[in-house]
């Protein structure tokens, strides 16, 4: 979607009318053990993203919630996703540009 943005519109209502919320659902149960695991493990708090997050909502929760902590996390895993694709698209497009490239990964592999 970050390399089409011009189709996110038509896929987003497509994949709303045929899929279920269970890639969302599978994020947040994630991101829910995950912030349960740390929160149990908080006598030994570190420097860590979802530490800091944390300790904000513990110094702070009027102005930062767990569900923000929550938020947070979810968006962030979404990003690293986007993130991954689009490199990963990025790499397969400059190996195939490059038939001698193709030709040493396949001597490589076999």
């Amino acid at each position: 979607m970050g390399i089409y943005p011009g189709v996110r519109g038509l896929l987003f209502r497509l994949l709303q009318a045929v899929a279920s919320n269970s890639g969302g659902e599978a994020m947040d149960k994630f991101t829910l053990d995950a912030q349960q695991r740390v929160t149990q493990e908080m006598a030994q708090v570190g420097n860590d993203f979802f530490s800091r997050l944390s300790k904000m909502c513990r110094n702070d929760p009027d102005n930062y919630s767990e569900w923000g902590v929550m938020n947070t996390c979810r968006d962030n895993v979404g990003a690293g996703s986007d993130t991954t694709g689009i490199s990963l698209t990025a790499i397969l497009y400059h190996i195939y540009r490059d038939l001698a490239v193709i030709a040493r990964m396949r001597e490589e592999i076999d």
